[in-house]
């Protein structure tokens, strides 16, 4: 579909991403504001993408690109030194706003408009960190090809250091499989307990660990609240709860926990002494070592600005349901209204009009941005990306792709579109997705293998694949169109390669 002159971006979301969150989101790339916060005086412009996926078009990215590095001439690596600084700053306000005392010590007595002012002021602080959204996938990008061409005469010293890269700071949700780990690792210090955790139902746990062992049971809840904010969507969906804890700690107890989580531990200390070796072997090492530095910095705050706009959100639920309560609707239709339509709901007379929209918008939602002004649930057409045939060779589909953790595995392919269907996911799978959203990561510690159409080797399945030393091959743009639930995929994250075989009989011939 070719847009008009006057349309800057169309987006058609399936499946009910929260309304706020995309105003948020669209509200964030007026050019004034993007070049307030950021120093960058352009947005989004004819976009055209299901779900969440959004990025600049061509024309857009070729000018971030042309002032990336027009100011890396000028700066050297200040710019991106700065940019990622700037990010931080951003998510430390977020999280210090919604830890003021305002947002802390909320009581339904207050009258309504405090509870509108704490909602402008959050809906103002969220607006100014999505600036960083886009951006810092573009800067971290033009950051790389910098690196790279450092080694344009040794392509497989770039490789080997490109597979080496880590986060500066293990992110929250990598943190999270740790402290199962570790808590699976205690559980298995006492037999009996671990032996009845892995053979009673999780409903029975839940009824009887507080009375029988309440020191493990403090644990779970502690967890469940300290990573309430993973279970969620975009701010739509239900918190972590204590029964998906234990449902993961069975999963874990199944499998040697203090040698996965050592493991864990040595393979991230060995990928740095490794990536240090190749780094000093190169001329310039100085520069390099900070270029990489930078650049795992910004891998670090890939995954932590996110992580942050979903922590800000649990701390803000309570003004949520205050305004939901006052408003005489549900949670979640509240949160598929945009900001200006949750403000009108204390002032219009036809409230009920706004809530069949947010009803609507939980199936299906598109916008449209013209002359920089949004219209909600427009119903232009769309289409979908073009789909790339796959290789055929005696039956089987061969796939090639970035290698992003080496290894090899195999088992049953688990398509995964969307974090909705997180609960899919089994024991061996071999994940295959579009990308590794936030939501679905507390799922893959239970994968072999993990495979996707989208990203490379600076992608969310890139970098959890590292820390989690799952075997990992990214951008096969057809992959999850053509394999199927159930098909028997084997992996080689050494030579790139994915093979699908759709049957029985062709699995027993392998």
């Amino acid at each position: 579909m070719t847009t008009e002159n006057n349309v800057d971006w169309q987006l058609v979301v399936e499946r009910g991403h929260s309304t706020l969150f995309l105003d948020i989101l669209f509200q964030s790339q007026k050019t004034a504001l993007m070049e307030q916060t950021i120093g960058f005086p352009f947005s989004f412009g004819n976009i055209q993408k299901r779900g969440l996926a959004l990025r600049y078009d061509r024309v857009q990215l070729s000018a971030a690109q042309h002032v990336l590095r027009t100011r890396w001439q000028c700066d050297g690596p200040k710019v991106f030194q700065d940019l990622a600084n700037a990010c931080q700053v951003s998510c430390d306000a977020l999280m210090t706003l919604v830890h003021l005392p305002e947002f802390t010590n909320l009581t339904a007595t207050r009258p309504t408009l405090e509870f509108l002012a704490l909602f402008d002021r959050y809906v103002a602080q969220m607006t100014q960190h999505a600036c960083f959204i886009q951006i810092m996938t573009t800067a971290q990008n033009e950051l790389l090809q910098i690196i790279l061409s450092r080694f344009s005469e040794d392509a497989d010293e770039a490789q080997t250091v490109m597979r080496l890269l880590t986060p500066a700071y293990v992110s929250e949700r990598v943190r999270s499989t740790q402290d199962l780990l570790a808590l699976g690792c205690e559980v298995q210090g006492t037999p009996h307990l671990s032996d009845h955790i892995k053979n009673t139902s999780t409903l029975d746990i839940i009824a009887t660990i507080g009375t029988s062992h309440p020191e493990v049971w403090d644990l779970i809840r502690n967890h469940a609240q300290t990573y309430a904010w993973m279970g969620r969507s975009y701010f739509s969906g239900p918190c972590l709860s204590e029964f998906e804890i234990v449902d993961a700690l069975k999963e874990l107890l199944a499998d040697k926990c203090s040698e996965k989580r050592d493991a864990m531990s040595a393979t991230r200390a060995q990928r740095r002494a490794r990536k240090e070796l190749a780094l000093d072997r190169m001329p310039d090492s100085a520069e390099l070592h900070l270029l990489v530095g930078v650049l795992e910095k910004f891998l670090h705050l890939k995954d932590h600005r996110l992580e942050v706009m979903f922590m800000a959100h649990e701390r803000v639920v309570p003004l949520f349901n205050f305004l939901a309560q006052r408003a005489h609707v549900a949670l979640d239709d509240l949160l598929f209204l945009t900001s200006a339509e949750i403000r009108a709901c204390f002032t219009t007379a036809k409230p009920a009009a706004l809530m069949e929209k947010a009803v609507a918008r939980q199936e299906r939602l598109s916008a449209t941005m013209i002359n920089g002004e949004i219209a909600w649930d427009d119903e232009q057409p769309h289409e979908f990306l073009t789909i790339k045939p796959s290789s055929v060779q005696g039956g089987v589909r061969r796939f090639t792709g970035d290698v992003c953790c080496r290894g090899q595995a195999s088992g049953t392919a688990r398509v995964l579109m969307g974090s909705d269907d997180i609960d899919r996911l089994e024991q061996d799978d071999i994940l295959v997705a579009p990308m590794l959203v936030p939501e679905i990561v507390r799922g893959v510690h239970k994968v072999r293998a993990i495979v996707t159409s989208e990203g490379g080797v600076l992608s969310h399945a890139a970098i959890v694949s590292r820390e989690l030393n799952i075997p990992c091959i990214t951008g096969i743009e057809d992959i999850t169109t053509t394999v199927k639930d159930g098909d028997f995929i084997k992996v080689n994250a050494e030579t790139g390669v994915v093979e699908v075989y759709e049957s029985m009989e062709e699995k027993l011939i392998i």
